[in-house]
């Protein structure tokens, strides 16, 4: 087990019902994330969503992990750092934290101060990995298994 994984498996707690609920609110009852055509400025990332739409599905939580992991990497499009930011309320009234939508998660999940940097080391050690097997590692794609192999 290494270093990365002794952090984090203790912290990996659930989440609860309300999460569903704050979402919802927020959402105006839908379950999806309302995705905007417009395009990112070129010096702002571009958040690449999955194609599947069916996993975000009965799982309001799992977008906004997905967001933190991207928030951890410096990787939020304009359009997601709006929307979170206009969620904050919400998240911190739901689930506490300092008053930063990115705290309000982790406090929910339990994660540890340092998950930022432990996520960051993962995407380092993951973009080395895919270097050299000449793969183009998406922060997009690695939020994802990321986020299904640590968090829920």
């Amino acid at each position: 087990m290494d270093k990365f994984e002794r952090q984090l498996s203790p912290h990996c707690g659930p989440f609860g019902v309300m999460a569903v609920h704050a979402f919802q609110e927020l959402m105006g009852g839908n379950m999806g994330w309302p995705w905007s055509k417009k395009k990112a400025a070129a010096t702002t990332p571009e958040t690449v969503t999955s194609n599947n739409f069916e996993r975000y599905a009965g799982k309001p939580m799992l977008r906004l992990l997905e967001l933190y992991v991207l928030w951890s990497l410096d990787n939020l499009s304009e359009d997601d750092v709006s929307r979170l930011e206009a969620m904050t309320p919400k998240l911190t009234s739901t689930f506490g934290g300092d008053g930063t939508w990115h705290n309000a998660i982790a406090t929910t999940m339990e994660l540890p101060e340092n998950m930022p940097e432990l996520i960051r080391e993962m995407w380092t050690k993951n973009q080395q990995i895919a270097d050299k097997n000449n793969v183009e590692l998406l922060a997009q794609q690695f939020a994802e298994m990321f986020v299904d192999n640590n968090l829920i």
